[in-house]
């Protein structure tokens, strides 16, 4: 029908109506990208690269209200589902006004087209505007299946009763009529155009396959049918050709259907030549239909080299199957790749991108799950949608229900033609009613979940896109500026409350490198920074952060320190960078608080003098108690000095390795401390460290023999330099027998 009466379908007077994507993406107000999981478009069945009319207007956007919660739409972190109120108006129209009858099927592409039960085509464009609505085929039944071609500008539409249409979508013509290219007395279930513009394949109800091949002779439009596949080998009961689109691929010069029987599916190739390429088993599951989906996915095999293959989904019941193409030196293969036992048995299965899939079960709740890792991302229930159903067309009832009963058993749940895909959208189509449903881009999905107030998990999948985002950077710099504007909204929202998600907005910010953050507004709006201080201890002790802001770090000692808590404030000034603190403040804490690795190591790092923390602190050590800590801390700071490491970990700078071994040496072999007493023995420092433990003092002179100072003329000079000091202090008047032992069997092994 050319001209469309207005009045008949009560179209309604609107200037400008909504866009189909517009709808989808106004959902959150404060989206700013296209919903998508993946990067790769698909085309119908989710293989091609094209971008659908709904990516298009979801970047331009429109002025649809935002659709409330009593106008059927329910929000999800991942998942969208919202009602596309134009279609629906238009079909809730028909079926009043005109007796067009419940949608039986729908087909997406760069238009809509929605078949009724009385045989009614209405076709919308992406602004889902009605253009056009064609009723000769109203005497053939409802509509069964339809399919646009790549470029939109042909549909085909199959019947109940075995009719076929080809229709012109610019103008709502039939262009074909198609009467006999099927198995007598059967109805059409499925339409598919394949890669080849003028090759389609159709499925009866009677399980067989024809091939559709479009003729022009003379100006003479016809088709050539050709049965590919008998249904008394076994009834097909669904179809998916291999779509690649625009990919660049060695397959693309091929034409490839996967093809599935209620016993097995198959992959076929159908030109240049008929071929099966495999097959797999799919039994049980009586009550179930089998299910196929292609989708173009990056592979990455067992020697690490990657490829762009196709991935056949293939499920019944609730075993779910992946399958990858392989084209090797002209030579096609299938290769198997994982098989999922789910725990619901499926309706439909359709790919949202290449990393993930969208499983409705029995019970119509749509589970979305990381095809890489099998996990459920999210689950909704679609109930409320009342699903339009295709059992009718596969009970043959238009056709006299000649159809076997297991076909007829198996099709009481079919919906092949009313859940379809394109791109990343998912379309459900009810009796009077056209839903959509788009998985969210990661930056959308922060937007919705800070418009939620959902922080937490605003700010966990910020931190996760950017991890995933590494390697790329682009993609990275473009995930830290998304973060960065979450952060602002976050300051924004959050002014009454600065303590709501504290802990996880400052790991976000450690994550992404903005540390800085952390001690500008972050920190000045705080009320209280107790909170704040235990959470930056946290990240210092798990090494997250080595630097602090000046003003912070001497409030966090001065914390810690009137809390009581100086163990864990010496751990916390030996992991920060020393020029972030108060010297003043912390050497005065450390000498108070007897806080030794501490005051040693800013001794060492702050100061540069390595000689400081042996005067100081040998004297120090109580021989007469049971106090080992101090001792055994001198002990490892001798060891790493003289083995030109740093304390309590590090190094020291290369050229000043000599010097410091040389210094420290010289420090515990010094004759006499400064401001010596009269009765001080020689050589204090080392004497008081062999009372202190000799088998311990030996061992680190031992290790310190085997550095390249103490070889060669001079380096054995050295050493023989220090065996007589040792025998000097480790006299029998100074000395016990076992520590006279360790001295000798030290000397023997050097």
């Amino acid at each position: 029908v050319f001209q469309l009466d207005d009045e008949e379908y009560a179209i309604p007077a609107v200037d400008t109506l909504p866009t189909l994507e517009s709808v989808l993406s106004e959902i959150d107000s404060d989206l700013d990208s296209v919903s998508a999981l993946g990067v790769r478009h698909s085309n119908g069945n989710g293989t091609g690269t094209h971008t659908s009319l709904a990516d298009d207007d979801l970047i331009r956007g429109g002025t649809t209200p935002t659709p409330s919660l009593e106008e059927q739409m329910k929000l999800e972190s991942i998942l969208r589902h919202v009602v596309l109120h134009g279609v629906t108006a238009q079909l809730t129209s028909a079926v009043e006004r005109v007796d067009a009858g419940l949608a039986t099927s729908c087909a997406v592409s760069m238009m809509i087209a929605v078949g009724t039960s009385h045989g009614h085509i209405l076709a919308f464009d992406c602004t889902q505007t009605l253009k056009w609505c064609c009723q000769e085929g109203i005497t053939q039944g409802a509509v069964s299946a339809m399919a646009f071609n790549e470029d939109s500008t042909r549909l085909l539409a199959g019947f109940a009763r075995g009719a076929i249409l080809m229709i012109d979508t610019q103008t709502g013509d039939v262009i074909r009529t198609l009467n006999e290219v099927i198995t007598p007395n059967t109805g059409v279930l499925h339409l598919k155009w394949t890669n080849r513009p003028a090759l389609a394949l159709c499925s009866d109800s009677g399980g067989s396959v024809w091939s559709l091949n479009f003729t022009r002779r003379l100006g003479i439009r016809g088709c050539d049918s050709r049965c590919l596949f008998s249904g008394a080998r076994g009834e097909v009961c669904t179809v998916e050709p291999l779509l690649i689109g625009e990919e660049d691929h060695p397959l693309k010069t091929y034409t490839i259907v996967a093809l599935a029987t209620l016993s097995k599916f198959f992959v076929v190739l159908i030109r240049p030549r008929l071929k099966v390429i495999k097959f797999h088993p799919m039994a049980g599951y009586p009550e179930c239909l089998p299910l196929l989906a292609w989708q173009m996915v990056l592979i990455q095999a067992a020697d690490s080299t990657r490829s762009i293959d196709p991935v056949l989904a293939a499920a019944r019941g609730s075993d779910l199957f992946f399958h990858q193409i392989i084209y090797n030196s002209g030579r096609i293969s299938l290769l198997f790749l994982r098989h999922i036992q789910l725990s619901y048995n499926l309706l439909a299965i359709h790919w949202l991108g290449p990393k993930s899939i969208a499983c409705l079960d029995t019970k119509e709740i749509l589970h979305l799950s990381d095809v890489r890792t099998n996990r459920e991302l999210e689950v909704i229930d679609l109930s409320n949608v009342g699903l339009m159903y295709n059992s009718a067309q596969f009970k043959g009832l238009a056709t006299g229900g000649n159809v076997s009963p297991a076909l007829a058993l198996a099709g009481a749940a079919a919906c092949y033609s009313t859940v379809v895909s394109q791109g990343n959208q998912l379309y459900l189509l009810g009796g009077k009613s056209l839903h959509g449903i788009s998985a969210r881009a990661w930056s959308d999905r922060i937007s919705y979940l800070t418009s939620m107030q959902r922080w937490d998990e605003a700010i966990e999948l910020a931190i996760e896109g950017y991890r995933a985002a590494a390697g790329r950077h682009r993609r990275l710099v473009s995930s830290k500026e998304r973060i960065l504007r979450m952060y602002e909204e976050y300051l924004s929202v959050t002014k009454k409350t600065p303590e709501l998600c504290l802990e996880a907005i400052v790991a976000c910010l450690i994550e992404i490198q903005e540390k800085q953050l952390l001690w500008e507004e972050l920190y000045d709006r705080l009320p209280s920074t107790d909170r704040y201080l235990q959470i930056i201890a946290k990240h210092i002790e798990t090494d997250h952060l080595d630097t602090v802001a000046p003003s912070v770090a001497q409030v966090m000692c001065d914390y810690f320190w009137k809390k009581g808590e100086t163990v864990r404030l010496e751990n916390l000034i030996l992991k920060l960078n020393w020029q972030c603190l108060d010297l003043h403040q912390v050497l005065t804490i450390c000498r108070k608080e007897q806080l030794y690795r501490a005051q040693m190591y800013l001794n060492t790092k702050a100061l540069g003098d390595y000689t400081i923390s042996l005067t100081d602190l040998i004297p120090a050590i109580e021989l007469a108690t049971d106090d080992l800590h101090l001792g055994n801390c001198i002990l490892v700071y001798i060891s790493s000095c003289l083995a030109g490491r740093g304390y309590p970990s590090g190094e020291i700078a290369p050229e000043t390795i000599p010097t410091v071994k040389h210094e420290v040496l010289r420090c515990l072999t010094v004759i006499h401390s400064k401001n010596a007493p009269e009765d001080e023995l020689s050589y204090p420092y080392l004497r008081k460290l062999l009372q202190f433990d000799t088998r311990e003092t030996l061992n680190v002179i031992s290790l310190a023999f085997q550095e390249k100072e103490f070889n060669g003329e001079l380096g054995l000079s050295q050493r023989q330099r220090i065996i007589n000091i040792l025998l000097e202090i480790l006299t029998p008047e100074h000395a016990t027998w076992s520590q006279i032992g360790a001295l000798l069997n030290f000397i023997a092994q050097q």
